[in-house]
């Protein structure tokens, strides 16, 4: 690993000097720089976080493109991290879209909480937890077929897991919880079809081979992450100006011990004449053996702009077995084209702190971002 300070800014200017001669290579470069500041009121702790992503496009004709996301980022003034959020080769025939690499595969259309997004897992010290998916080393492929159906299919050769803090990947050695070795039994893959635009609505039918992202302690004592066969279903349309859509997962697990479980999501959107955007879902998860709760949640989001070129939102979940509520506002500052100022704050209110809402979605705390897009 390198320091942060001499790392970011020999890349910045490797940038600003080889864009010429990129462009004659007709290699598209563009990135997010994102700096935050987050004040955690429980002990007063100040975190600072520094990203910075770098998105390379090239095309090769008609039939392939390239896309990288490569991200350097630090937190706490430790050491940067480089890592490939995405890198994949697309590749196009006459009726199958190919894609080849790390990539992140959107499945599922319900507000963060998607029961059939199989693959992804999420990263959970990001600011906005739900926002932030990991990619996956995959092959996918898009068949189109003549009556207008899509079918996807899916494989992914190694498990990744949700990326937790430090103080939780402390606390999950300990307790002997390790990942799915990369082994060719673990292979993990899926198919879907979907139908669009059917009587204004597109539809999905899925089905899914692997492990769950969540780990879970078995009747022997032992840490691990349930291998399962899923089958899910998908829609999303208007009714009128109202947006509405269901997602469902069920899991039937390879080991017995576990109970099967269902995962669903129901929602609806509206947005008024005054550009107020509204969004309402009822989320349930079910517990995998006797000793594992429920998951009953409530999402909602509004947004709107103010002054023309500004913008407040708030989030807010209720999980309903524990009582625990998570409020995020957020006010969006544009300073200018492609320069925003987000100043935020994340209040929880919950007699459990290690209940599943709390866990995932952070402590009480105040921050401020700036994102600036090139």
């Amino acid at each position: 690993m390198l320091k942060r300070r001499n790392f970011i800014l020999p890349i910045v200017i490797f940038l600003i000097c080889s864009t010429g001669v990129f462009a004659k290579d007709k290699l598209e470069i563009s990135g997010t720089l994102d700096s935050s500041i987050e004040g955690i009121s429980d002990d007063g702790e100040l975190i600072g976080r520094e990203r910075l992503d770098l998105e390379l496009k090239k095309n090769f004709g008609f039939d392939a493109d390239m896309y990288i996301d490569l991200a350097t980022y630090s937190m706490k003034n430790e050491d940067a991290e480089i890592e490939l959020n995405e890198a994949y080769l697309n590749y196009y025939t006459d009726n199958i879209d190919w894609r080849i690499g790390k990539q992140i595969i959107n499945w599922g259309s319900s507000y963060k909480l998607q029961p059939t997004d199989y693959f992804n897992p999420h990263d959970y010290t990001a600011i906005k937890p739900l926002d932030e998916k990991l990619g996956v080393k995959a092959v996918k492929g898009i068949y189109y077929t003549a009556n207008g159906l899509e079918i996807t299919g899916v494989i992914t050769p190694y498990f990744e897991r949700n990326k937790l803090s430090e103080e939780k990947e402390n606390l999950l050695k300990i307790k002997g919880v390790t990942g799915v070795e990369n082994d060719i039994e673990n292979i993990q893959g899926g198919f879907k079809i979907t139908k669009r635009a059917f009587k204004g609505f597109d539809l999905s039918a899925s089905t899914y081979h692997g492990f769950d992202k969540e780990f879970i302690e078995n009747d022997k004592g032992k840490f691990i992450y349930p291998e399962a066969n899923r089958i899910g279903f998908d829609f999303i349309g208007d009714f009128g100006e109202m947006g509405v859509w269901t997602e469902t997962a069920y899991s039937i697990y390879e080991d017995n011990q576990f109970d099967n479980r269902l995962e669903a999501a129901l929602g609806i959107d509206y947005k008024f004449s005054d550009d107020l955007y509204l969004v309402g879902q009822y989320y349930f998860k079910g517990g995998r053996l006797d000793n594992e709760d429920d998951i009953k949640i409530l999402n909602f989001h509004a947004d709107r702009p103010i002054f023309q070129f500004h913008q407040i939102e708030c989030n807010i979940n209720y999980e309903l077995e524990t009582e625990t509520f998570v409020v995020e506002p957020q006010f969006n500052y544009s300073l200018a084209n492609a320069v925003e100022l987000q100043i935020g704050g994340t209040y929880v209110d919950s007699d459990d702190e290690d209940d599943a809402v709390v866990s995932k979605l952070g402590k009480d705390r105040v921050y401020t971002r700036l994102k600036i897009e090139f």
